[in-house]
């Protein structure tokens, strides 16, 4: 049977139409999904009522999706949620409203 955090990161990859990077803490990146818009590092909880945020974490995850011209994110997802939440930088998050109203 799975980890709890698997299930997350193919949760997260079935949404975004990626696919799952295996063992992804061996490689470069820092990233558990791919898309083809958006690169993600997925944090999860088991059985715990919050989630710590490493600021090194965030700006890895960023400045991966600077790399591969992608959008990069945290998404992460408590334990017994049904929703899913993701945390960006400021610059994308404006980027992409800017996109969503036509001044992409």
């Amino acid at each position: 049977m799975d980890k709890y955090w698997k299930k997350v990161e193919r949760e997260f990859a079935k949404l975004l139409e990626g696919r799952r990077i295996w063992l992804s803490r061996s490689r470069k990146g820092s990233e558990d999904v791919i898309s083809d818009k958006v690169v993600m590092d997925v944090k999860s909880t088991k059985s715990k009522k919050s989630l710590s945020i490493k600021r090194e974490d965030l700006k890895k995850i960023v400045e991966r999706g600077k790399e591969l011209n992608l959008l990069g994110v945290l998404g992460f997802k408590f334990y017994r949620d049904r929703n899913k939440y993701v945390v960006m930088s400021f610059e994308d998050f404006k980027r992409l409203t800017r996109w969503f109203n036509g001044y992409g």
